[in-house]
């Protein structure tokens, strides 16, 4: 049979009729007539469609096997050579795989950031669709706010709503202080949830028994569940850990079971304890606002009825029930909202400047990808170009249009899969470092590898199969008479290879415009005067082992503040009550002759309790009158308060308050002296308006308050004192379980994460760009060069000096820079009202970002073309003419 054939029904009846004319002949020899022996033929053969058709799937089998080992043989072969040719070029091997790897690896990265934060719903939460988080929009003085923070009532008003079927509140985790078995102390992340929570979730528990309405009464035995990961890594295993206590405050709770180590709640973060929240809010102190619509501090979600429209009926019927309950109170806005979104924050109606961030920096490593992948074509049409004789001659020797184009496309292959493990890498081992500097507080799962293998095959086969196309199609058209008679010609791809150098300058224009105002933004809000010193002052808060009251923890705050003082490593400290940027509280407070005070933006006036040192601990300045009177801690104050700027100008426009009477605490409380005015200070934000804030002494008369916090100004940098002051603070009193001691900057730097991350992160990536196209604008020039040499040789035989052959060289270099950073300026200014809202007193339109753009990139093109320059300029006349 010939295999060449296609059709193989053919030669199975042409084997056949050779066979019955075979036995027909030997027959008619033997005497038979042919007729007869025609049909003896046949009777022996037997059924001959049957045959056939056996015949003819065999055959078929047969080609289909010998169809698979060709494939396999050619596949081989195409292996084996472009694993050669790679070997003989390690520079552009390693080239392109590091520019997929980074390319690849950055994407792979944002991407599990990206679904975290935006499409995956939390760990153990079944029908998430269903599950909402409820928000209330509504006017606060003159602004409109988005709140996640509700009141426990307002939550619990949602549960007669038509198409919700159940509805729990929770807290977020924080880090507190806990005791073990009443001996040992550990650090732990504690939420706080009704025992409804967890079946409206769907979750399942681990070991021991899951949290019931029971656990949540007044007078229930308090119990608390775990996760798996913390009672593996501190409870001695799952097992083990059920009946051990945990003491939070005053109460010691029984571990009653464990929940999954990956379970984050209606959240993206983990906690390690889970307590009932009735139970959780009495070990706080925070009792008194279980049943307070004053008090916002949970957060509530909702399960919704299954069926079309109940999310839009719901919704309205919730807005409904909240202005109904509120309708009774002057001050609240009747025109409030009730939002039911998503459980990702990031898909909600406020979401983080963060997650904003994120998803521009998704796009930056998109755009990142491109310019690898227009880098990766670059050296692809460079190398195409140098193979043009190579390709030629096989051409020559009889390999096909199909042959080349495989070969090409193997080798492609190979730099896929190497490209790919390389990126893996890279997404595995640095992406981590990123979500930890991105967003710290979301806890990640564990690197889903057949996810991301997935994605990084897909994006390293498209990326090459479309950076491969050109120059293998080119190499397919091949003459190969042509290339041969014309032997080393560069080829028609130099305009392509210059539109992508062009497109690769353009977005890394696009990419360090981005960096230079994120960095502006950082250095900006990082040396923001916020009234006092962030920078030089450490915070202490002591954690005590139950519940003392106002004397017993106000007597333990002097003895702390008489060793600190008492310290070499303090300058200066000082009680208070609130803190900046954590926490700030009001009272009624009243101006004689006064109805009403003027309003200010946002809200208050803020009271804090202090002693006389507190001005000068933070750093803030006195513009009037004097501060406090000294008075021991624990004493009786006198009735005097220092105010802010803000409050003088508002409640006293164009007179001197010093001097005058005020009421705080209520009109019928005694009247309290204004002795200072302070100059303004941020209470709660960077980017606060003007606030009204005022200071009295611990131990006013008005507020029974102890101190919460010490603030102390140290000699040195607060993270370097620190193992000082807690020094000073061990031992000092048995009720003390904890003292916890950090750098005042640790509040504000939540802050800064947004400006920092972009700031670090563009520039992070607008270095990889950069890089990416130095090498590809290197290899064009490089090549450009040696296609050139001979037109450089006549040059220098008419008498061109070296400086006209370097400048030559260097003018397309940056030529094509500036048409890049032309086009790349354009996408940015077009692209700066979207990131404007980003940014941090900083234009997107400021020149200086422009202009370092420009010099940054020429800068690059100058250096990448330096040493092709050089090159052209030495080129020999008399060994280029004697090669012609």
């Amino acid at each position: 049979m010939t295999p060449e054939r296609r059709d193989p029904r053919g030669e199975v009846d042409e084997e056949i009729a050779w066979h019955l004319d075979r036995v027909t002949e030997e027959l008619v020899g033997a005497g038979w007539t042919e007729e007869a022996a025609r049909a003896e033929a046949r009777r022996r053969f037997g059924d001959v469609d049957r045959y056939r058709r056996g015949m003819v799937r065999l055959e078929r089998g047969v080609r289909r096997m010998r169809a698979v080992h060709g494939g396999f043989d050619a596949v081989r072969r195409h292996l084996g050579f472009a694993v050669r040719s790679l070997r003989r070029s390690p520079g552009y091997t390693l080239s392109v795989v590091l520019t997929l790897a980074l390319g690849i690896g950055a994407n792979a990265t944002m991407l599990q950031i990206l679904d975290r934060l935006f499409l995956a719903s939390p760990n153990h939460v079944v029908d998430a669709e269903e599950v909402r988080t409820m928000y209330v929009r509504r006017a606060f003085v003159d602004n409109v706010v988005v709140g996640r923070t509700q009141t426990l009532p307002d939550i619990h008003d949602l549960a007669e709503v038509p198409g919700i079927e159940s509805v729990a509140a929770w807290t977020s985790p924080s880090e507190e202080t806990l005791t073990l078995d009443g001996d040992g102390v550990l650090r732990a992340e504690l939420a706080m949830a009704e025992p409804r929570l967890m079946p409206l979730l769907g979750t399942p528990i681990r070991a021991g028994r899951m949290l019931v309405d029971a656990d949540d009464a007044a007078d229930a035995p308090p119990v608390a569940l775990v996760s798996e990961t913390f009672a593996e890594a501190r409870l001695g295993g799952t097992d083990a850990s059920l009946g051990r206590t945990l003491t939070y405050g005053p109460t010691a709770f029984e571990i009653v079971g464990v929940l999954p180590g990956d379970f984050t709640g209606p959240g993206l973060s983990r906690a390690d304890v889970w307590l009932p929240l009735r139970a959780g809010a009495m070990a706080r102190g925070n009792v008194g606002c279980y049943d307070s619509r004053g008090c916002w501090w949970v957060w509530g979600v909702v399960r919704l009825a299954e069926g079309e429209g109940v999310l839009e009926r719901a919704t309205a019927a919730a807005t409904t029930v909240h202005r109904q309950a509120r309708a009774d109170e002057p001050t609240y806005d009747p025109g409030a909202e009730v939002i039911l979104a998503p459980l990702q924050a990031a898909r909600g109606p406020r979401p983080s400047d963060e997650s904003q961030v994120a998803m521009w920096l998704g796009a930056v490593a998109f755009i990142v990808l491109l310019i690898a992948c227009a880098n990766v074509a670059n050296l692809m049409l460079v190398r195409a170009a140098r193979r043009r004789h190579e390709l030629a001659v096989r051409a020559a020797l009889g390999v096909g249009r199909g042959g080349l184009l495989a070969g090409l496309l193997v080798e492609a292959a190979v730099l896929a899969a190497l490209g790919t493990g390389a990126a893996l890498a890279l997404a595995h081992f640095g992406g981590g470092l990123l979500q930890t500097v991105l967003i710290p507080n979301v806890y990640f799962p564990p690197t889903p590898w057949a996810r991301l293998l997935t994605f990084a095959l897909l994006a390293t086969g498209l990326t090459l199969t479309l950076a491969a196309l050109y120059p293998a199609a080119a190499a397919s058209r091949t003459a190969p008479a042509k290339v041969l008679r014309s032997a080393r010609s560069g080829g028609r791809s130099g305009g392509v290879r210059r539109a992508l150098l062009v497109g690769q300058a353009a977005l890394s224009a696009v990419l360090i415009v981005g960096a230079v105002l994120f960095l502006g933004s950082f250095r900006q809000a990082d040396s923001l005067d916020l009234g006092w010193d962030r920078k030089e002052v450490a915070l202490a808060s002591l954690e005590f082992d139950g519940d003392y009251s106002v004397i017993e923890r106000t007597e333990v705050h002097a003895r702390a503040l008489e060793r600190l003082r008492a310290s070499p490593a303090v300058v200066a400290a000082s009680p208070t009550y609130s803190v900046p940027f954590r926490s700030s509280f009001a009272v009624d407070f009243d101006v004689p002759g006064l109805d009403s005070l003027p309003r200010l933006p946002t809200g208050g006036p803020y009271v804090n309790a202090v002693d006389a040192d507190y001005f000068e601990t933070m750093g803030i300045e006195l513009e009037r009158g004097r501060g406090l009177t000294a008075v021991r801690l624990g004493s009786v104050a006198p009735f005097e308060v220092v105010i802010n700027r803000a409050m003088a100008e508002a409640y006293w426009p164009g007179e001197d308050p010093v001097g005058r009477c005020v009421h705080i605490g209520g009109e019928e409380e005694p009247c309290t002296t204004v002795v200072g005015i302070v100059a303004d200070h941020r209470r709660s934000g960077l980017e606060e308006e003007t606030t009204g804030l005022y200071y009295v002494a611990i131990g006013h008369p008005s507020l029974s308050t102890p101190p919460q916090s010490l603030m102390i100004r140290t000699t040195r940098a607060p993270d370097e004192s620190t193992a000082a002051l807690r020094e000073a603070l061990a031992g000092l009193d048995a009720r003390v379980r904890f003292a916890h001691v950090q750098p005042l900057e640790n509040l504000v730097s939540p802050y800064l994460q947004s400006w920092r991350l972009g700031a670090v992160m563009l520039t992070l990536f607008g270095a990889l760009a950069l890089a990416v196209a130095g090498v590809g604008l290197y290899g064009v020039l490089a090549y450009d060069v040696a296609s050139r040499r001979r037109e450089l040789g006549v040059r220098a035989a008419l008498g061109a000096a070296m400086g006209e052959l370097i400048t030559m060289v260097l003018r397309d270099a940056v030529v094509l820079t500036t048409v890049g950073i032309v086009l790349g300026g354009g996408l940015a200014a077009l692209a700066a009202p979207r990131i404007a809202p980003l940014l941090f007193q900083v234009s997107p339109y400021q020149p200086i970002a422009y202009a370092a753009m420009a010099v940054t990139l020429l800068g690059t093109a100058i250096v990448a073309g330096t040493l092709p320059a050089w090159r052209s300029a030495r080129v020999d006349p008399s060994e280029v003419l004697r090669e012609e």
